[in-house]
């Protein structure tokens, strides 16, 4: 689809979006659906099955959001950090940290925020994202994660298939991997036959 292909509103629950999918998207014959907003991903993983483009599918998004520890009290002295995740081909991979609610900035590069944890808290904090990841069943795309860092471990307290594009470019410039870019790059190469490798974040990136 290009900007010509027009706009339209749509209710992707009802009855009606299957038949839109079928007239209006099918002979447009698109590679892949993506959304990189919360409010999207369903809508996107709905009509990406009923076209049959990669993407995550609607089971795993609804998986996605039950299996975060929504229970769990953060106690005193928790802390709050939101993570970003990319999963290519089942491959997870924990991209980056930011603080929970994210930090204004000012210009670009200056006073960028970082959350640095600890080998240990790293390392549990890998797994947590991970078990999420595979409990949920995601194959493709980002996922963001708020956690909290507690006395007894990390838990994932909200999960879901989105890509905030302020936090990506602070994440671009600290990691030096765009997540909106990864996002669509692997969607288009997926839908067109492609294989790709999984994110990889330079080297020592993940704050």
């Amino acid at each position: 689809m290009d900007d010509t292909s027009g706009y339209y509103s749509v209710d992707f629950t009802g009855d009606i979006f299957a038949d839109f999918v079928d007239k209006v998207l099918r002979p447009l014959h698109p590679t892949a659906v993506v959304s990189v907003s919360a409010g999207g991903s369903s809508a996107a993983a709905v009509a990406g099955e009923l076209l049959g483009t990669p993407g995550a599918s609607v089971a795993a998004l609804a998986a996605l959001a039950t299996v975060a520890d929504c229970a769990h009290a953060a106690g005193a002295g928790a802390r709050s950090t939101t993570a970003y995740t990319h999963t290519a081909g089942g491959a997870h991979r924990l991209v980056g940290l930011l603080p929970t609610p994210p930090v204004a900035t000012g210009p670009p590069g200056q006073g960028d925020p970082a959350v640095s944890l600890c080998p240990e808290d790293q390392q549990a904090a890998e797994r947590a994202v991970r078990d999420v990841l595979d409990r949920s069943r995601i194959t493709h795309g980002p996922v963001r994660m708020e956690l909290w860092l507690t006395a007894d471990g990390i838990r994932v307290v909200r999960a879901e298939q989105r890509v905030d594009q302020d936090e990506a470019a602070v994440l671009h410039r600290l990691t030096g991997v765009d997540l909106v870019r990864q996002t669509l790059d692997l969607s288009l190469a997926a839908g067109a036959g492609g294989h790709t490798a999984p994110t990889e974040a330079l080297d020592g990136s993940t704050r």
